[in-house]
């Protein structure tokens, strides 16, 4: 029976963890039980391996009902994920993990059943007491502070027995109000979480204080360090205003604020909403945007593809999504490897023609098909945004053309390995358009929130079409009065973002001047690619 209700809602590697000797090369392993689907362990396995993918690059996740003696025995870390109270796991995963010999973190569900196995606490010096409602016990307390838990205060108690390290309790909020343990972790490295926090990401802080936990887990020792991204969006050869961003450019430089820049490589407009109907103009043919993409380039900014129209049918680039239909993530009808590769390499083309090989890739409004990641797999290292999350095992075969019903998950740091195989870049702050209701105190009050993680990284997304210079100013200058530096994206890609030239031919010498200075621009528009509302959540 599953009790948390179905809602929208881990690079330090120490030597030692609690005591237990471990290889510098460390590897983890999820657990999880149910037999696939959104309403399982799979999804949250995958939440999971996004979160723990910041401290380990090594990590694999398996179904617990498959589990054989000493499976875990190859690994240096091990979670399970617990869902539904009523699955039979086998009695050896209970055995292998009481042994004591690796760092386990046991999240929620089938506590019981393993103080039952052990006949009580064992060495662990707590044991299950009861599943609770947990009504009235709505924060977390941890770090001096109380995060929200906004949604199914549900948890499973425990009775403590002996000596764990408690770091974290589920609170009322009120003095003198006697807590339970939220995190607390026994001498011999078994840690256990009351809840899984996976599951609300969006509606309150919990997975931003599971993020934090972690480095407690995994034994990191880190210091804070608060860190900070900022991305140009949606830059294309029509719409974009080189004068503007050329300033833009030389206010960050002075503020020291690097930056990367989503670049849309081919613009298109069918209907005619700011170009002629027809309209179909790569950045090859637009010397202008060209030059300030070099600017951009020698600014220290760091090129990023986003997509290759970002528009699909009849919908205008830089508005419209490109792999899927809309909201829900539902993909294209045409949606098959062959279709999404050649929508890749089309775009790819237009930055070869230059010269430049961008290495990471931002998804058009942060959707496309489980099949369609696969594709992005094999053209890049990174992705930039909020990822969908499959409800199938990352090993699984790349599903093209099928609504799986994923979620979106807003990443609190940068992760090296991902249940979509390309390393992580997060974006998490959202973006600023007033007209869209995104002001910059919203912005700033996001990446706040995030400072509970000792080494968040505070990403926002800038259109410099729609953003007075005040307001992004007001961003910068906040997120700086948080702690936060700015870092460029080579801080975790570890060079500029691009492989080398393909060869010193860079092109960009064409006279065509479709696209002008002078052409009308937009003054605003529903870009969602970092709204809650449009990001693909649910």
């Amino acid at each position: 029976m599953l009790r948390i209700s179905q809602i929208a809602f881990l690079v330090g590697l120490a030597l030692a963890a609690f005591g237990v000797a471990r290889p510098a090369a460390a590897s983890s392993v999820i657990y999880y039980d149910g037999t696939g689907g959104a309403d399982d362990g799979t999804v949250y396995a995958n939440l999971l391996m996004n979160l723990a993918g910041h401290f380990d690059g090594e990590i694999t996740t398996r179904n617990v009902l498959d589990y054989a003696a000493g499976d875990m025995n190859g690994f240096d870390h091990v979670f399970y994920v617990g869902t539904d109270y009523a699955t039979a796991i086998p009695e050896a995963f209970y055995a292998d993990v009481s042994g004591g010999t690796r760092p386990v973190l046991w999240i929620y569900e089938n506590f019981k059943h393993l103080t039952d196995y052990l006949g009580g606490s064992g060495d662990l010096g707590f044991e299950f007491a009861d599943w609770s409602a947990g009504s009235g016990w709505d924060f977390i307390d941890y770090k001096n502070r109380m995060s929200p838990r906004a949604v199914d205060p549900s948890f499973i108690d425990v009775d403590v027995t002996g000596s764990p390290t408690i770091y974290s309790y589920l609170s009322t909020g009120a003095a003198n109000e006697t807590d339970h343990p939220h995190f607390l972790c026994a001498g011999n490295g078994f840690c256990f979480l009351a809840e899984i926090p996976m599951v609300f990401e969006g509606w309150d802080d919990r997975m931003l204080v599971l993020a934090d936990l972690l480095h407690e887990f995994y034994g990191t020792g880190a210091a804070e360090n608060l860190r900070a991204l900022m991305r140009f969006e949606d830059l294309n050869p029509y719409l974009a205003q080189p004068e503007k961003l050329a300033h833009v450019a030389n206010l960050l430089e002075e503020r020291d604020v690097p930056f990367g820049f989503g670049v849309i490589p081919i613009y298109r407009d069918p209907a005619g909403e700011w170009a002629p109907a027809g309209t179909e103009l790569p950045m090859s043919e637009a010397p202008d945007f060209l030059d300030a993409l070099n600017n951009l380039l020698a600014a220290g900014g760091t090129m990023v593809m986003h997509g290759t129209t970002h528009q699909y049918g009849d919908s205008v680039s830089g508005y419209g999504w490109e792999f899927s239909l809309g909201l829900d993530n539902e993909p294209v009808p045409e949606d098959a490897r062959p279709w999404a590769t050649e929508r890749v390499e089309w775009g790819l083309a237009e930055f070869w023609s230059q010269g430049w090989d961008p290495k990471i890739w931002e998804t058009p409004h942060y959707s496309a098909s489980h099949g369609d990641y696969d594709v992005f797999n094999e053209y890049f290292d990174f992705m930039w945004e909020r990822p969908l999350v499959f409800p199938v095992p990352p090993d699984a075969d790349p599903i093209f053309g099928t609504y799986l019903e994923p979620v979106s998950q807003a990443l609190p740091f940068y992760s090296m390995s991902s249940s979509l195989g390309m390393g992580m870049l997060p974006e998490n702050s959202g973006y600023i358009d007033r007209d869209e209701g995104q002001t910059p105190d919203m912005v700033i009050a996001r990446a706040q929130r995030l400072t509970i993680v000792r080494d968040a990284v505070a990403c926002f997304a800038y259109h410099h079409t729609q953003v007075d210079d005040a307001d992004l100013l007001a961003v910068v200058d906040g997120l700086k009065a948080l702690g936060y530096t700015f870092v460029s994206p080579e801080e975790f890609t570890g060079d500029d973002g691009m492989d080398p030239p393909m060869d010193d031919d860079t092109g960009g010498d064409d006279d065509d001047d479709t696209a002008s200075d002078d052409d009308e621009m937009p003054e605003s528009g529903d870009d969602d690619d970092d709204d809650d509302s449009g990001c693909g959540c649910l």
